[in-house]
């Protein structure tokens, strides 16, 4: 079983690369970049919780950002999103609820609905970002629109908003912190928000950021809900490292630690 070998495991990868090479390791996003699985503890009588699972964009024609490699968003949401949503399942911990499907493309309103009656405890929802646009140079085309590279601001961010209230922003924010934590350790360079601009308030944490957008899926869940940006999908490097099983192994990895790291907390 995942679990078993993750709970009894480090990374073998992450503890070899580079012994006797003498070459210095590759750094994110370059390929091979070491990612860490560290082992993690379930404690005695941790129960099941619900995890709402959203793959972003995918309604109507709002199809999110066009990556470098030409994939757009909704298409590689709904690809990431599905995978962790499987790779947490197996797990048992956890009753994982996805929000849409490659056949279903539910608005936001109806997700909400979705999420209120599936009795989820935290909405996770997976996107993209678009950094560096204004910089980026043409790689190809889909139909009228331009793909574009670059290779600025690579990393991750988690998105949380602070308007529901004391109780519940503090879940939020603590929810947060433990995944962008638990990524951090895991090899995954968090962003620093440089172009976020005053929509985005840094948080004490590194890597979590308060949005000042107004989203749906942050502001209206009655359950502690985060945005998890996961790269830079104008950065080919980057791009191509989030096609590797072995991100999305390493993610899906920190992101269980950080939901047992949670629950736990909650618990005490």
């Amino acid at each position: 079983m995942w679990l078993s070998l993750l709970l009894a495991c480090t990374s073998a990868p992450s503890i070899l690369q580079g012994l006797g090479s003498g070459a210095p390791d590759p750094r994110w996003p370059e390929a091979g970049a070491p990612l860490h699985h560290p082992v993690l503890e379930v404690p005695e009588g941790f129960g099941r919780y619900g995890v709402f699972v959203v793959a972003g964009h995918g309604t109507g024609s709002n199809v999110g950002n066009l990556g470098c490699r030409c994939i757009q968003e909704e298409h590689f949401t709904l690809e990431a999103a599905s995978d962790l949503a499987a790779r947490l399942e197996i797990t048992g911990l956890f009753e994982i609820i996805e929000a849409r499907s490659d056949t279903a493309r539910p608005s936001y309103p109806a997700r909400l609905r979705h999420l209120a009656r599936s009795g989820a405890d935290v909405l996770i929802e997976l996107h993209s970002d678009a950094r560096g646009a204004r910089v980026a140079e043409a790689s190809g085309s889909v139909g009228d629109e331009i793909c574009r590279c670059t290779d600025v601001d690579p990393g991750l961010s988690v998105l949380v908003s602070d308007e529901g209230g004391e109780a519940l922003d503090a879940a939020r924010l603590a929810l947060a912190r433990h995944v962008a934590d638990a990524l951090g350790r895991a090899g995954f360079p968090l962003y620093d928000g440089g172009r976020y601009g005053a929509q985005y308030e840094r948080d004490t944490t590194e890597g979590v950021f308060l949005d000042r957008r107004g989203l749906m899926m942050l502001r209206r869940p009655k359950v502690p809900s985060i945005i998890i940006e996961t790269h830079n999908a104008l950065d080919p490097q980057e791009a191509d490292r989030w096609e590797e099983p072995r991100t999305r192994d390493a993610f899906a990895r920190a992101v269980l630690g950080a939901l047992i790291a949670y629950f736990s907390e909650e618990r005490s």
